[in-house]
């Protein structure tokens, strides 16, 4: 799994501590935000862990989904409830993140996360994404703008 840049969105102290260790262990990156409705600062974010135990957090899912460019959001809680599994995936969520958070499934969690980036793009852009090379790749377009084929 590729390196990723990871925004924790209104967790919990506790909870994020334990979540961004196990992710800067495993060579991510983290950022964290305090819980707010609208859509959060960080750009370079691949995803997003959002506390699903704040009683707005559908406001803010709703918020970051409405984005055009949104990153997957991983809905993090300390409250496992069936309903609300449920309700967060109908919702868009990419995945859905329970306490104790161990390691593997919190790796796991966001490795799926990560695959729904692939999934929406082409395999070119997730290449050029992979790779760091700007796409449609602008180099090789201009080189054959104009040419007859």
């Amino acid at each position: 799994m590729r390196a990723a840049n990871v925004l924790m969105v209104g967790l919990d102290n506790e909870a994020a501590r334990r979540i961004e260790s196990i992710l800067t262990e495993a060579g991510h990156t983290v950022d964290r935000e305090p819980f707010r409705c609208g859509f959060p600062v960080c750009p370079n974010a691949d995803v997003i862990f959002l506390w699903g135990d704040h009683r707005d957090y559908r406001r803010a899912l709703a918020a970051i989904s409405a984005h055009p460019d949104a990153p997957p959001v991983v809905l993090t809680t300390r409250l496992p409830d069936a309903y609300g599994w449920i309700d967060s995936l109908e919702a868009g969520v990419a995945d859905y993140c329970v306490a104790p958070f161990d390691r593997r499934h919190v790796l796991w969690t966001l490795e799926t996360a990560l695959e729904k980036i692939n999934a929406r793009q082409s395999p070119a852009e997730s290449r050029s994404r992979e790779y760091g090379i700007p796409f449609p790749f602008p180099a090789i377009a201009s080189d054959y703008a104009g040419k007859a084929t």
